[in-house]
């Protein structure tokens, strides 16, 4: 599987194999929004199967292009058919579905990080406020994402050390 920090295209293509070929039992709460898949195509898709799960609905390729057209989900429905028909055709999973949730997530996280990124590389540019409000401003961001992501990488040491003053309180 080639790998990209910012987008797991093969990931995407095997977890909507995955949930089209096996179904989504247990799976009601994967932790994905349809704005976590990087192609367009994916998210639309997997709209239409987090619909369908929600709906209790068994997902196969049929109830998934019919809740596409129904829903106008589809750019180009043609074109759109034959790609979910080749994603059927051509995904082998051979990982279980916690495995593509965890790379399609992981490189979610990273362009929204590069995105946050960009945007304080643009505020260190053109804002004209001090060096310590800038740092802040861009600190906050970050912390915000984190919090968003629930990731443990970005915490504020005076959290860390409040919260273990706490733990040893008790």
């Amino acid at each position: 599987m080639s790998s990209n920090p910012l987008h797991e295209i093969e990931s995407e293509k095997n977890l909507i194999g995955f949930l089209l070929t096996r179904g989504a039992a247990g799976q009601e709460d994967m932790g994905l929004s349809p704005e976590d898949f990087y192609l367009e195509i994916h998210q639309r898709m997997f709209n239409a199967i987090v619909a369908l799960i929600d709906a209790g609905v068994a997902l196969d390729p049929v109830s998934v292009s019919s809740h596409m057209r129904e829903n106008s989900l589809f750019k180009d429905e043609s074109k759109d058919l034959v790609y979910l028909t080749g994603i059927l055709r051509d995904t082998v999973p051979s990982q279980g579905l916690d495995y593509y949730i965890r790379r399609i997530k992981r490189s979610s996280d990273r362009r929204k990080y590069l995105e946050r990124l960009s945007a304080s590389i643009e505020k260190v540019k053109t804002e004209p406020g001090d060096n310590d409000t800038v740092f802040s401003e861009i600190e906050q961001l970050l912390m915000d994402i984190s919090r968003q992501e629930r990731s443990k990488g970005l915490r504020k040491v005076k959290e860390d050390a409040n919260a273990l003053i706490e733990y040893l309180q008790n």
